[in-house]
């Protein structure tokens, strides 16, 4: 009887221990995630500028219909699957969902989705979990 409740104590100790690690792995996770898409988006905004620029076009920053996923259905045009991804750090029902904004927005908590400035082309995370999110 003593035997099961020292391997209970043990077992008790070693989940205490494991449980914020894993939390901790998860949040590094979406971090990692997070700023994987950011990188990949804004590529994808400037190669759309550099293609117009080189076209002899007037060169300019996508509009925020060509960013966003599914206007009108059909999709996002500055990705080559037209998907855009959906922000790791939201928990809104539209987690794709692109604001057009003027400057560096200020984070609507965990609902938003990215938000994007056509005027000078630049793509930041939509929400603030605590983790940053917003400064990347």
């Amino acid at each position: 009887m003593i035997e099961m409740l020292i391997m209970l104590m043990v077992l008790g100790t070693l989940v205490a221990m494991a449980i914020p690690r894993y939390m901790q792995i998860s949040t590094n996770a979406n971090i990692a995630v997070c700023k994987g898409l950011l990188t990949n988006i804004r590529s994808a905004i400037s190669y759309r500028y550099m293609e117009a620029k080189m076209s002899g076009k007037p060169a300019s920053w996508p509009d925020t219909g060509e960013v966003q996923d599914n206007p009108n259905n059909t999709g996002s045009q500055i990705m080559m699957d037209g998907n855009l991804p959906n922000n790791p750090f939201s928990t809104g029902a539209d987690r794709d969902i692109v604001r057009e904004v003027d400057d560096k927005p200020t984070p609507r908590g965990t609902e938003g989705g990215w938000a994007y400035n056509p005027k000078t082309g630049h793509f930041w995370a939509d929400t603030d979990s605590g983790n940053g999110e917003a400064n990347f």
